[in-house]
């Protein structure tokens, strides 16, 4: 309010003297210094320039100066409260900081997901700017000049205020692949799991594509064992993952899956439960009791046959208990009805489904405020849910 008084007065002044305000502000040298903004004059509001107007001449003119500084006062900023996070970035071998280098920066809370791409400076920080929250953090840094991926970091910390944290980045390397038959055919939709020496990284298991290839980026270096499976056929193999370099392998699928086997088990509890289910009927018909009449809303649960036996031996645990749940629903449910049967965090809910989703296991439906979460036609090979 003073500065905005201040303003009125000089206004006055020089209307009576015919004394424009930047001859008052200017002076001879030695007149007043006008207020300044953070910022230069490119942080004025587009809104208080006039057309054709640009942001030099905004700050060369007085009036428009004045408006802006009115404009300021009479309608401050509203600010949303950000927590500053800043990152040391080391290798995890060598301790050393990691400088001038760009990373791959994810971060999930659970609900929300962003991805950018961020550079550490000479000192080897970076500074992230997070709302308040439960986060996990992904770090990715490749090194162009190298063929493979480089470091990999991932980390999960609860955010309330301003935060120092080191990132011990660990090494990593690609692979790239193809699964053929017996006769050497390339095999698209062959499900391919990595079952490597390092316990970080990115090794989740991944689907072959129409050419029947694939690619793994972020694997722990070192011994990795590599397997792929389609229908009842399956083969590995093992190869060596080294620090930012590209390894490639060729499997061949010749083996006969053993768990064809269960599938003569999965057969016989069939037939034993669907005996002991008819028995029951007949022990209660004869006795007079009343049949009890199935719910309509619930849906038959799901045998997994062979093809989505393969499926599910290559997911990890918590992928695996949304589809085995999903199967016993019929197909479909609820996301937080699965979340309430297996007691999964909601933030390790949502990024299993979301790694489902990506590889076409799983389709995800927005219903109001809940989410509809079904096993996709591909998993189910052709059947459908009703």
């Amino acid at each position: 309010m003073i500065v905005v008084l201040v303003l009125i007065l000089v206004s006055l002044a020089s209307a009576s003297n015919n004394t424009s305000i930047t001859q008052i502000f200017k002076g001879n040298g030695t007149g007043v210094v006008p207020p300044t903004f953070d910022g230069d004059a490119a942080d004025i509001p587009a809104a208080n320039l006039g057309a054709g107007e640009s942001a030099e001449s905004a700050a060369g003119s007085a009036d428009s100066f004045g408006s802006a500084l009115l404009t300021a006062a009479a309608a401050p900023e509203e600010r949303v409260f950000v927590a500053n996070l800043l990152l040391e970035v080391k290798d995890a071998n060598s301790g050393q900081r990691i400088p001038n280098a760009h990373i791959r920066v994810t971060m999930d809370d659970g609900t929300s997901k962003t991805d950018t791409l961020r550079f550490v400076g000479e000192d080897g920080k970076m500074q992230l700017q997070v709302s308040p929250g439960d986060w996990k953090i992904t770090l990715k840094l490749d090194i162009t000049s190298t063929v493979g991926k480089d470091h990999y970091y991932s980390f999960e910390s609860f955010i309330d205020g301003d935060k120092n944290m080191t990132a011990y980045m660990q090494p990593v390397g690609s692979l790239r692949g193809d699964v053929f038959d017996s006769a050497n055919t390339l095999i698209p939709g062959a499900i391919v799991k990595f079952e490597c020496r390092g316990e970080y990284g990115q090794a989740e298991s991944v689907t072959t594509d129409d050419f029947g290839s694939f690619t793994a980026d972020w694997l722990p270096i070192g011994s990795c064992k590599v397997s792929a499976m389609s229908g009842n056929k399956a083969g590995s193999m093992t190869t060596q993952i080294a620090q930012g370099q590209l390894s490639e392998v060729r499997i061949t699928l010749e083996q006969s899956v053993a768990a064809t086997q269960d599938n003569y088990l999965w057969v016989f509890a069939i037939i034993m439960i669907g005996a002991i289910a008819a028995a029951i009927f007949l022990l209660k018909r004869r006795s007079g009791a009343k049949r009890i009449v199935p719910d309509g809303n619930k849906l038959s649960s799901i045998t997994p046959d062979s093809h989505m036996e393969s499926i599910l031996s290559a997911l990890d645990e918590n992928e695996k208990k949304i589809v085995e749940s999903l199967m016993r629903t019929g197909g479909k449910s609820m996301q937080n009805k699965i979340a309430r049967e297996l007691g999964l965090p909601k933030s390790s809910l949502s990024r299993a489904i979301s790694g489902l989703e990506a590889r076409d296991l799983v389709k995800t439906e927005r219903l109001g405020r809940v989410r509809l979460v079904e096993l996709s036609s591909w998993f189910l090979n052709g059947k459908k849910v009703s």
